[in-house]
Formats: structure tokens, C-alpha cells, sequence
């Protein structure tokens, strides 16, 4: 049987890890890449899709997601709060 005092535990943990990743997210300076980010993972778009909302090209898309990306991933206080909650699971 499941603990109810676990699973509320493991839901504001998956709560804290979403608001961490969104303010993340609105921290990148362009405006453009936190759309491509919030409309491909959580909108779930496709990039013909993000494209014509944006009216850039596809590979315009790829580009702002792919220098998003980066930019996430060179935040070493994000990665090392990534990392220490994928860690913890």
C-alpha cells in the first residue's frame, strides 16, 4: 500500500522541480526561445507549428531551441539543482 504522506512528498517535489524549470525558462533573454521551450515540451507543438506562431522558419526554430538549451545548461546553479533532485529520486 501506498503512503499518502510519500506521494504528497514526491508531487510538491515534482511541483518545486516544474517552477524551478519555468523560472528558468523566463529568465532567457529572448522571448522567442522561452516560446519555442513552453510550446515544444509543454504545449507539446511541432516546429511547423512553432514555426508559423512565430513566423520564422523551421530551422529558425531549431536554432532558438538548440541556443535555449544551451544557455539552460551552462546555468551551473540549475544543472547542480537538476542534478542533486534526478540524484535524490
Amino acid at each position: 500500500m501506498l503512503d499518502p504522506g510519500q506521494d504528497l512528498q514526491q508531487e510538491a517535489e515534482v511541483h518545486e522541480m516544474a517552477a524551478i524549470l519555468l523560472a528558468a525558462i523566463r529568465a532567457l533573454p529572448d522571448r522567442r526561445q522561452q516560446l519555442v521551450l513552453v510550446w515544444g515540451y509543454l504545449a507539446e507543438l511541432d516546429d511547423g507549428e512553432i514555426a508559423r506562431r512565430l513566423d520564422v522558419s523551421r530551422n529558425y526554430v531549431h536554432q532558438l531551441r538548440h541556443r535555449a538549451l544551451l544557455r539552460l545548461r551552462s546555468d551551473a546553479a540549475l544543472v547542480a539543482r537538476l542534478e542533486a533532485y534526478l540524484g535524490g529520486s
